[in-house]
């Protein structure tokens, strides 16, 4: 399940064995969610475009994503009603997921990192219907997190992919239209497993900045 808390009105997600939502004050009151199962990661973000908080889970032992909309609820909140399954190959393993407008369309579309068969997958999202499969992306090294971000400078959000096998970061250059090539990978600068987060003793974003730059 899935998790939000909230502080100060700002939802904060946590995953839990099966998912619950919790209201966006401090009071903590929630309802239950299920997931298709065993769920790793989960993502808030407006994935139909029509202005209302959406949710998508990765559960890692069905290979699946599993979506919740946000539809009109009371007093105006929106409220998560389920939206559908999407499939990923079998033995997948997704063990991260994100949202971000990777063909500058205006939709989020949904980026999943599959642990188990070293790719990351990409849905394009649309108005008012479910994401869609239109990637699937070897990267190798058993992906444990993924980032979107311009990291070239031309206007494209780029992938990094951080790997658990390999210990390394690889950067997935943004050829437009959902394509996307190995543009360089670099060891020894990861020391964490997830890597939801680019932190490190140097800094991954200026480096990976760097060799793109000069490739």
């Amino acid at each position: 399940m899935f998790k939000t808390r909230g502080f100060g009105g700002a939802l904060i997600l946590t995953v839990v064995a099966t998912a619950t939502l919790l209201a966006d004050h401090l009071g903590f009151k929630g309802s239950t969610y299920p997931v298709s199962g065993a769920p790793r990661a989960v993502v808030a973000a407006d994935l139909d475009d029509d202005g209302k908080v959406d949710f998508a889970s990765a559960d890692m032992l069905s290979n699946t994503v599993t979506l919740y909309r946000g539809e009109p609820g009371p007093e105006g909140r929106a409220t998560p009603t389920e939206w559908g399954v999407l499939p990923l190959p079998s033995g997948a393993g997704p063990f991260d997921i994100k949202a971000a407008d990777l063909n500058r369309d205006g939709n989020n579309d949904l980026i999943v990192a599959n642990a188990d068969n070293n790719t990351v997958s990409i849905f394009a999202g649309g108005d008012d219907v479910p994401p869609a499969l239109q990637a699937t992306v070897d990267v190798g090294g058993s992906p444990r997190g993924v980032v979107a971000v311009d990291l070239n400078r031309d206007g494209q959000l780029d992938l990094a992919v951080t790997g658990a096998n390999c210990n390394c970061l690889t950067v997935l250059r943004n050829g437009g239209g959902f394509t996307f090539a190995q543009a360089a990978r670099i060891t020894g600068l990861i020391s964490f497993r997830r890597g939801s987060c680019l932190r490190e003793r140097r800094d991954p974003h200026l480096a990976v900045t760097k060799i793109l730059e000069e490739a």
